[in-house]
């Protein structure tokens, strides 16, 4: 029984990692062809080639979720590709602030908060 409880555990963890790396690659998919709509056609093509380098190099083995399932490499192997692919969504995002001109200014902790 405890063995049964232990897999429903790791079945529960690995799908909650599936279900938020579909999100995020819908988040990536999503700023990935904003930018592209925004940048020449040769910035574009130089950001597609870009993009396919980092999906091959970033991203090997991406689609064998089933690999190690129901064991704590699958989660891992999981949790992996989640944090690579919000990695890239936000790199992306910023390029994309960057391209229409918006920049923040980080904050100078060492100076006291003006009134």
């Amino acid at each position: 029984m405890r063995e049964e409880e232990t897999d429903s555990n790791v079945y529960s963890i690995k799908t909650s990692a599936e279900t938020e790396l579909k999100l995020w690659e819908g988040e990536l998919n999503s700023i990935y062809n904003a930018l592209m709509e925004m940048l020449s056609q040769e910035d574009a093509a130089k950001l597609a080639s870009e993009q396919q380098e980092w999906l091959r190099t970033g991203m090997q083995g991406g689609g064998e979720f089933g690999r190690n399932s129901g064991s704590m490499e699958g989660i891992s192997y999981a949790a992996t590709l989640v944090s690579l692919t919000r990695d890239r969504a936000y790199e992306l995002a910023g390029r994309y602030e960057e391209a229409n001109g918006v920049f923040y200014e980080e904050e100078d902790s060492s100076q006291p908060a003006s009134p």
